[in-house]
């Protein structure tokens, strides 16, 4: 199969997602009864608060206390749920109300790779460092070249693989909550590889590799 080949799949698979994905969260939101106060962008910002608000804890020792109890425990499981599932509404949001655009589809990116770390780096520092410095540092990378794709005017959100990415790092955060290291690690590693396949997809559909090698201006392909 040849890269164009992988590249089409790679534009064919979102769209059955994402058509998926509209047709149930949009129509909660299109629903009467949700709140016109709830924006996609006040979810982003939400998320990213709280994930300041989770890092403070940690700092100060509280979330350690918190989980020694079993009220502290839910908590911290809805907190993580939500920083997780309010990432699946905010996207639709600002589609059906027309609100998209490269700074809300960059703070998105940005207030989910926040999140996510934040969790990681308490969960796993101790036990794989390497994986966290790696993590850490391939999405100061991926935050730099979405910064780059905009700037080009190229699409910032985040392709199939990105999607991908950012579950299984859920899913890592959930087993590390739940105590197991060894398997909630391994998923981890997953998703670094995931992302990076995601990331080296769609720089090479927009010409960045082009653009680098044969140092000439920026075009996409």
């Amino acid at each position: 199969m040849s890269v164009n080949s992988v590249i089409f799949c790679f534009r064919s698979i979102p769209m059955s997602i994402r058509s998926w994905k509209e047709r149930i969260i949009g129509s909660v939101v299109e629903h009467p009864l949700f709140p016109r106060i709830i924006t996609a962008n006040r979810l982003t910002y939400s998320r990213f608060a709280l994930a300041v608000v989770i890092l403070l804890f940690m700092f100060f020792g509280m979330y350690q206390a918190l989980e020694r109890s079993m009220l502290g425990y839910l908590c911290i499981g809805c907190a993580i749920a939500y920083g997780f599932v309010s990432d699946l509404f905010d996207g639709p949001i600002a589609r059906k109300r027309g609100d998209e655009s490269q700074y809300g589809a960059f703070i998105d990116s940005f207030a989910d790779k926040f999140f996510a770390l934040t969790l990681a780096v308490y969960y796993d520092w101790l036990y794989d460092p390497l994986l966290i410095v790696v993590l850490i540092t391939g999405e100061v990378v991926s935050q730099t070249l979405r910064l780059w794709f905009g700037r080009h005017g190229q699409d910032m959100r985040a392709n199939i693989l990105g999607q991908l990415k950012v579950w299984a790092q859920a899913a890592a955060i959930f087993i590390f909550y739940l105590g197991d290291h060894v398997n909630g690690d391994r998923i981890l590693w997953l998703a670094l590889g995931i992302g990076f396949s995601g990331l080296v997809f769609q720089a090479r559909e927009y010409g960045l590799f082009y653009s680098i090698f044969r140092r000439g201006p920026y075009s996409s392909q």
